[in-house]
């Protein structure tokens, strides 16, 4: 058999793509799929003609319990042992499995009804609970497999994905020759009703037999509840692999996993140090609901300093997490201004973007700063050390340092009106007043040109008065 080349698309195309080499990682063993299939330089996927001649062969004679399904080609049994493995089961069976009791027509038959019998399964209807064995045998070969008779070199016909020209068979169901809700159930086009309906009712975008192998994959996906994608299935499945294993050792957001892993593996830092940072996208799932943004490239490449990385992988406010990952880091500004006047007030409102505990609002005025140093694109811009000017405020007048200070309310609010010279005067009379020495970094603040690096330095100085200052190395 020829060798098959996957190209890298939009980001559901992709996951289904990474669902489907989990499938053959599962079948072939650890890392033959980064070995065997995806050792390209060009972010492609390469499956070599003689593994796609094992991937649909025959079972044939299995050990044990598994003979009774021996006209099963790999892949497909691959996929129903993975399925059964991610918990795709009905109950009965689950405790079965676990206990080690089931038999391959048991297992073949809880993972086919799962997922591909019902209204209710992942890919809706495409197959029924009451066929026979033999039946989901013939219509799973059918699925997981490339007809040699469907592939011509001139077609009207052209695969909706890859575009691959092909033959629709008159014998086949619709549902299995083009991309509905049967294939995928937030997608996928309808033919009989909203949503997705297709135009005068006829479904218009068909799919090849290596395409629809892998939107068969989804659910491997979205069980994880969140899918990273970038222009390179290599490094979807170095990042995607990665942070599955972080978060099935520690429970927290994706945002936090995908820092501490560029964090503390350089291997990751390096790779995606190259072209695969020019698009990077986060998308999560969440029950029916699916949360995508992409995270603009100038962003993401501050990413790659691992300064940058540990302030975000320590970051627990999910909001500003949200504006960080969605590029809107200029909200931060209005988060800190508001946090800490919630801080210092003691009162408790319903503002989401004044929950920043003093730990974060310390973070975000550090990312903050790097944020605007680098995307600035100034050489030399003028800025202080956050974590002195936090300290030199122990030293500040009393008066500054006392709960609820009408003084430090009133810096507050000139610092957020961006009032420098104001600002300047109210902090050089408090000094004055208690004959004590402007600190020297105190004073490196009025020589930022930077109106919004300004602010973040004074607030930073507050948030020293309040004693939440804090040392982040």
């Amino acid at each position: 058999m020829k060798d098959i080349i996957l190209y890298p698309s939009s980001w559901y195309y992709n996951a289904c793509v990474y669902g489907f080499l989990e499938v053959l990682d599962h079948g072939l063993g650890t890392n033959k799929v980064e070995e065997k299939i995806l050792n390209t330089d060009d972010g492609t996927a390469r499956i070599p003609g003689y593994l796609l001649g094992k991937m649909y062969t025959p079972l044939g004679q299995l050990d044990g319990k598994f003979i009774s399904i021996s006209e099963l080609t790999n892949l497909a049994w691959w996929w129903i042992l993975l399925g059964a493995e991610r918990g795709f089961l009905n109950k009965t069976i689950r405790e079965k499995w676990k206990a080690g009791d089931s038999n391959s027509s048991e297992i073949m038959g809880a993972v086919f009804g799962n997922l591909l019998a019902g209204p209710a399964s992942n890919y809706r209807s495409l197959g029924q609970s009451q066929w026979s064995d033999s039946k989901k045998i013939e219509f799973l070969n059918n699925w997981f497999s490339i007809d040699k008779e469907e592939v011509v070199k001139a077609s009207d016909v052209h695969c909706g994905f890859c575009g691959t020209a092909f033959n629709i068979s008159s014998q086949e169901r619709y549902i299995d020759k083009f991309f509905t809700m049967s294939m995928a159930s937030n997608l996928g086009l309808s033919v009989d009703g909203f949503p997705n309906l297709n135009w005068d009712y006829n479904p218009n975008l068909p799919v090849c037999s290596v395409c629809r192998s892998q939107f068969l994959c989804f659910h491997f996906v979205r069980k994880k509840g969140f899918f990273i994608n970038t222009e390179s299935l290599l490094i979807n499945w170095h990042i995607n692999r990665l942070l599955s294993d972080k978060l099935q050792k520690k429970r927290g957001p994706v945002h936090q996993a995908l820092m501490e892993g560029m964090k503390l593996d350089p291997q990751l830092r390096r790779t995606l140090g190259g072209w695969g940072m020019q698009r990077m996208e986060m998308i999560q799932f969440n029950g029916d609901k699916v949360e995508y943004f992409q995270i603009p490239p100038h962003l993401s490449n501050l990413f790659l300093i691992p300064e940058f990385s540990y302030l975000i992988g320590n970051m627990k406010n999910k909001l500003a997490l949200d504006y960080l990952f969605k590029g809107r880091h200029e909200y931060f500004q209005e988060m800190i201004y508001k946090s800490i006047r919630e801080r210092l007030s003691g009162q408790s409102g319903k503002d989401p973007e004044a929950k920043l505990e003093w730990g974060d609002v310390n973070l975000v005025l550090r990312l903050y700063q790097q944020i605007r140093i680098n995307l600035s694109g100034k050489g030399g811009m003028r800025t202080v050390d956050l974590n002195r000017l936090s300290k030199c405020a122990a030293g500040a007048p009393a008066f500054l340092k006392e709960e609820k200070s009408s003084l430090v309310f009133r810096l507050l609010e000139l610092t957020r009106m961006g009032k420098k010279e104001d600002v300047y005067h109210l902090l050089l009379r408090a000094f004055i007043a208690e004959s004590k020495p402007f600190p020297d970094e105190l004073r490196k603040a009025f020589n930022i040109d930077d109106a919004a690096l300004f602010k973040n330095s004074i607030y930073a100085f507050i948030a020293g008065l309040s004693g939440h200052g804090s040392d982040i190395e």
